[in-house]
């Protein structure tokens, strides 16, 4: 197997592990109201987003395939961008409707206990 194609496949498995993780993580910070497919869109943007680092790193340090660092670098962070402006496609219309939903449901006792004022 050739170095470029191994460097490729080892920055698909890590967006795949680390997406996991970052998106478990920023889900819990703020949910995903766009259903499965803004939910799919998040995980393969947040995946290749945060894979472009080690990818590079392992690029370049252990596989010696350097040349391929700014491709690598250019491709992961665009196919990321798009993933992301993909999920905001599902995600801004449904996000919008949940935010009315809580506003025309004023604050509640619950909302005061749970606020930390």
């Amino acid at each position: 197997m050739n170095s470029e194609l191994l460097t490729l496949i080892v920055g698909v498995v890590l967006a795949v592990v680390l997406g996991f993780f970052t998106a478990r993580s920023s889900h819990r910070r703020e949910p995903i109201y766009g259903g499965l497919m803004a939910k799919v869109f998040h995980y393969i943007g947040a995946g290749l987003f945060v894979a472009i680092a080690p990818t590079v790193l392992i690029s370049a340090l252990i596989l010696k395939t350097g040349h391929l660092i700014i491709p690598l670098v250019l491709g992961f962070a665009a196919s990321s961008y798009i993933a992301l402006l993909i999920h905001a496609i599902f995600e801004r219309p449904a996000y919008e409707a949940a935010l009315r939903a809580r506003e025309a449901r004023g604050w509640t006792a619950e909302d005061a206990q749970t606020s930390g004022l």
